[in-house]
């Protein structure tokens, strides 16, 4: 570093700190309430309040859990015996009931066909 640059940032430097050599540092008391106005303090019950906020973004939202499900049979699903929530178990809940009009007809075609077969 030059000289007259060194010299030049040290005396800066000293006439900064000379400001603080003189004072004595404030008490306690002092250091808290120095320079603050006085202000008013006012205690109240504490309420419960609802907090409603809204956040409106764009995005896309995946299920945590899932599941595929497939009928065992073709055919136009008829009734739906649940609904969104509710809570199912494999094997267990029967989830729709499928038209089984045409699956009687083809059985009994089936039937007919047997008998033909067997005379």
């Amino acid at each position: 570093m030059r000289p007259k640059l060194r010299l030049s940032l040290s005396l800066l430097l000293v006439l900064a700190v000379i400001p603080w050599l003189g004072d004595s540092p404030p008490s306690a008391g002092e250091a808290s309430n120095a320079g603050r106005p006085s202000m008013q303090i006012t205690v109240t019950q504490a309420k419960t309040l609802d907090f409603i906020e809204f956040l409106t973004t764009d995005g896309a939202i995946a299920a945590r859990n899932y599941a595929l499900v497939s009928p065992r049979v073709n055919g136009i699903i008829d009734e739906i015996l649940v609904r969104e929530g509710d809570q199912v178990k494999a094997g267990v809940t029967i989830l729709f009931q499928i038209d089984n009009k045409k699956l009687r007809q083809s059985v009994e075609l089936q039937s007919q066909a047997l008998v033909i077969a067997r005379s």
